[in-house]
């Protein structure tokens, strides 16, 4: 979200990331929820979903954040920006967005977790919380 509270476009999101590549930020977890939310509305116009409708629907919000349609290096590049972003976006949706800025987390940790770890970062954040809670 802007500061004046309006809803940013998928392209401003992901110029912002590149600006501050490297750095979890609120725009990496901003740019992963409008990725995912506009997905799940692009699927919604399709009665049947398959790789390949999904494949088309991420290509079309790809070409959007590039700002035309391209194909190579830089489409590889938003892909790789993307899919960073929603790892993002699903680890601090799990354990809390404050913990954000809380972190010293760097995209290049976050980028090289499996899920299995990504589960296990989860656990030990809601264990944490319990604990805190419990005192």
């Amino acid at each position: 979200m802007s500061e004046s509270g309006n809803k940013l476009s998928l392209r401003q999101l992901y110029v912002r990331i590149q600006v501050y590549k490297g750095k979890v930020r609120e725009d990496y977890y901003d740019i992963g929820e409008e990725f995912k939310e506009r997905l799940k509305e692009g699927l919604r116009k399709y009665p049947r979903r398959s790789y390949k409708v999904e494949k088309d629907v991420r290509e079309k919000l790809y070409d959007e954040m590039l700002g035309h349609k391209r194909k190579g290096k830089e489409r590889d590049n938003v892909k790789e920006s993307t899919r960073n972003a929603v790892k993002i976006y699903e680890l601090f949706g799990e354990i809390g967005k404050d913990k954000m800025m809380k972190t010293i987390w760097n995209c290049r940790t976050i980028e090289r977790c499996n899920k299995q770890d990504m589960i296990e970062v989860v656990k030990y954040f809601k264990d944490l919380n319990n604990k805190e809670q419990g005192c």
